[in-house]
């Protein structure tokens, strides 16, 4: 979800039905006045509530049916992002690029307390 508005669904094992059902059964089940600081805004709004985005969202307001959802995002003509070939594939990957090589390494820190810590260092 985003503010007044959501993000794409037709790549990256994107899914219309699963983002209409997560934003109503896990977003919306918050209190109203759950304050949500959803990114890409591009209109100078850092945060929201739960009970405006449940009136003034776009596409996700509680006036817009499962099906309607579905119909919207199944009919946007959005154009492909520019790298996505590129992209794609690397976010799949943990940011790593088909033939690149990279070794990684792990090391558990167990401190006395009863948190451990988990650091990961990757070489280029």
């Amino acid at each position: 979800m985003l503010i007044r508005g959501n993000g794409r669904t037709d790549f990256q094992g994107g899914s219309a039905e699963k983002l209409f059902d997560s934003v109503r059964m896990k977003l919306f089940a918050l209190p109203d006045a759950t304050i949500v600081y959803p990114g890409h805004d591009y209109n100078g709004r850092v945060s929201s509530t739960i009970g405006e985005e449940k009136k003034f969202n776009e596409n996700l307001n509680l006036s817009t049916s499962r099906e309607k959802f579905v119909e919207i995002m199944n009919g946007r003509k959005t154009p492909r992002p520019a790298k996505m070939d590129m992209a794609l594939p690397a976010n799949m990957k943990a940011g790593r690029i088909a033939g690149e090589e990279r070794e990684s390494t792990r090391e558990v820190i167990a401190p006395s307390s009863s948190r451990a810590s988990i650091i990961e260092s990757f070489d280029a």
